[in-house]
């Protein structure tokens, strides 16, 4: 009878482990297909810029997209070959005939690739075509004044159209031969930036993005609570204010007073609430401790810490 339970037991133990370890385990796609969406299998377009997708492949956590010329039987040319997160990629692609393919994967195993053809007509009309803009993201932070502008080269074009615009007035335009420029700001500010490409037939709608130049740094936090230096409480609950231009702030505790070593915590919170309130547990009575905070905003400006305040447990 002990020995029937002591095998039920081992037979639990067991179904409890695996079950509570799977989502630790890699499921094999080495049975799983791939299903692309677009572009369809030999679809001509006179688009220069295609948009892959597929759908998402459970226990996946990246893709494989790859695109040659003319076909991967006969491989004249690698055009890309990109591992991705997401379940689309868009790229340019001059007029030709290619070959492409997705395939999904995880760290232990891989889907088969799908294989694609696309053609891309000869047409020299860039009216139609979208120019696709990669660095910097949309509506990004910044604390440079200078700053990389890049994009895809597109097919057939002879020169870009380049322009920084403060509410939607053109501050700086410039023409360029390369898909990329280095623009240095006149001051801080939010700006637009855009892109067109050119030929000498047509011109691309132009690809805009938004960008902020902050370079100032946020105000020094001031502590709130505790004031006192000695108190029973515990946790000790720490409390600071913040200056609206912040984003995070950003703790330390110590009981070296140089904060040399930061013994206790070291750590960012993200503002939500003025004050920012953080429970300091686990202080040890008759122990002294030490805390300062400074504050960092989006573009990644940092203020200074405040003067460190002392607190002892009693």
């Amino acid at each position: 009878m002990k020995n029937k339970f002591l095998f039920s037991l081992a037979i639990s133990a067991s179904v409890f482990f695996l079950y509570s370890c799977q989502d630790f385990i890699d499921l094999n796609l080495a049975k799983t297909s791939i299903t692309v969406l677009a572009p369809a299998n030999n679809a001509v377009s006179t688009d220069y810029t295609q948009t892959f997708w597929w759908e998402v492949v459970k226990g996946a956590d990246r893709y494989n997209l790859q695109i040659v010329k003319p076909n991967f039987s006969n491989v004249q040319r690698l055009v890309l070959d990109t591992t991705i997160k997401t379940l689309q990629f868009s790229f340019s692609l001059a007029p030709g005939i290619y070959q492409w393919r997705v395939r999904a994967m995880n760290s232990t195993s891989f889907t088969n690739y799908v294989v694609s053809n696309i053609t891309i007509d000869t047409s020299l009309n860039l009216a139609s075509q979208q120019l696709i803009l990669t660095s910097p993201p949309d509506n990004k932070f910044v604390n440079n004044l200078t700053q990389n502008f890049t994009w895809y080269a597109m097919p057939n074009a002879t020169s870009y159209l380049f322009q920084i615009l403060l509410s939607n007035t053109p501050i700086h335009t410039e023409t360029l031969t390369t898909a990329s420029i280095a623009y240095t700001f006149p001051n801080e500010g939010t700006f637009t930036w855009r892109v067109s490409a050119q030929n000498n037939l047509t011109n691309s709608p132009p690809t805009a993005r938004t960008i902020t130049i902050d370079t100032t740094r946020p105000a020094v936090p001031v502590p709130v609570f505790p004031i006192a230096d000695t108190t029973s409480l515990n946790p000790i609950p720490l409390k600071w204010s913040w200056t609206a231009s912040a984003d995070s702030s950003h703790l330390q505790i110590s009981t070296d007073s140089t904060f040399a070593i930061v013994t206790t915590k070291d750590t960012v919170i993200i503002n939500t609430v003025n004050p920012i309130s953080y429970n300091f547990y686990g202080t040890l009575s008759g122990h002294k401790y030490f805390w300062r905070v400074s504050a960092s905003d989006k573009a990644g400006n940092t203020s200074s810490y405040f003067y460190r305040r002392r607190i002892k447990r009693n």
